[in-house]
């Protein structure tokens, strides 16, 4: 707005724009941060990786089925039911606006509609589609692929939405499911300057630390060993933690003790409270006993590590601790990694 003068572009312009010129956005916001560096404003001291996830544009009405979706692909290729015309008949639109005022679902549904039944009261006239139409139903077929392929039930009914295709089911802030996109940042916390943001189809963070610290490595040419690196407890998983060590990086992770602490949700006997010795392999409890190392399960490929002492019984706080066992259990999940994050997070 500012460089046009307050002349606002239209949707498919700035569209345009963005798949035509993204390469060079992408080259502006590197010159951007060189030029920040040169002023003093970045000093990689300390950066800050967080995500934010938003809505997509897309709708319950957006949304198509594979089977729908494969048989409409069929019959359109097959040239049944259909007819396809140029795109320049209706302008310089956006996609979703088609002929007859019909979306691009509900031309789906009429023409699956008519050739999979008999009704007379389904039209006779072929069913129209644009070119548009027809390369964006492959493109939507292209992500639907990618979504089946990571996903661990191949015999799931997916689905899929036609005005954003990249979007990915995730949970939002209120726990509610949408079709949404995930964009991580990474900012040099002393003056804000946000030297990466990455829009990525992972629900979550679990595995984005690596790929995003490098990344800015490759974009600073800096290998940013004398710089703390901090993140939430989404990002802390073993492989970041692993990432972390073996890169010789400064991790500050919280586990999800630390977390609730920080928030004050620790009751007096929860396992927050019950401290870890990385040297030793021991717990020891809110009253000073220790919890020694009995055996390690193996269970879906991840182990557990379990602790507890047959003194419990004698301890006076026994019924507000383990109330309905003779001896409190501790199971502990994280990696070696992890618990020397952990400890150096204090």
């Amino acid at each position: 707005m500012y460089l046009t003068g307050n002349d606002k572009p239209s949707y498919r312009t700035i569209i345009n724009f963005k798949n035509e010129y993204g390469s060079l956005i992408e080259e502006v916001l590197v010159l951007t941060i060189g030029v920040a560096r040169e002023a003093g404003m970045v000093k990689l001291n300390d950066l800050a990786i967080d995500s934010t996830t938003i809505k997509a544009n897309s709708s319950s009405s957006s949304i198509i089925k594979e089977n729908n979706l494969e048989l409409a692909r069929k019959i359109i290729k097959e040239g049944k039911e259909t007819d396809i015309i140029e795109d320049e008949k209706y302008g310089d639109k956006r996609g979703d606006e088609v002929p007859q005022d019909l979306t691009l679902k509900k031309k789906i549904k009429k023409l699956i509609k008519k050739v999979t039944t008999e009704e007379e009261c389904v039209d006779e006239e072929s069913i129209v589609f644009t070119k548009k139409e027809v390369e964006k139903l492959d493109h939507v077929y292209e992500e639907l692929e990618k979504i089946k392929e990571t996903h661990e039930n191949k015999d799931k009914e997916f689905s899929i939405s036609l005005t954003d295709p990249e979007a990915r089911w995730m949970k939002n802030k209120k726990g509610k499911i949408e079709q949404s996109l995930n964009i991580q940042n990474i900012v040099d916390v002393e003056e804000g300057i946000i030297l990466k943001s990455e829009v990525v189809q992972d629900p979550t963070d679990h595995h984005q630390l690596p790929i995003q610290i490098e990344g800015l490595k490759e974009i600073l040419e800096n290998d940013l060993k004398e710089t703390n690196i901090l993140a939430d407890n989404g990002y802390n998983t073993s492989k970041s933690a692993k990432y972390l060590h073996d890169n010789d990086l400064n991790g500050f992770m919280p586990n999800r003790a630390q977390t609730s602490a920080k928030k004050n949700k620790i009751k007096k006997f929860s396992k927050a409270q019950f401290q870890y010795n990385i040297e030793k392999n021991t717990y020891t409890c809110p009253n000073n006993r220790i919890l020694p190392y009995k055996k390690t399960y193996d269970i879906d490929g991840k182990k557990r590590k379990v602790f507890y002492t047959k003194d419990c019984k004698n301890c006076q706080y026994k019924e507000e601790c383990t109330p309905h066992s003779n001896y409190r259990i501790i199971s502990h999940y994280s990696t070696n990694y992890q618990d020397l994050m952990s400890q150096k997070n204090g």
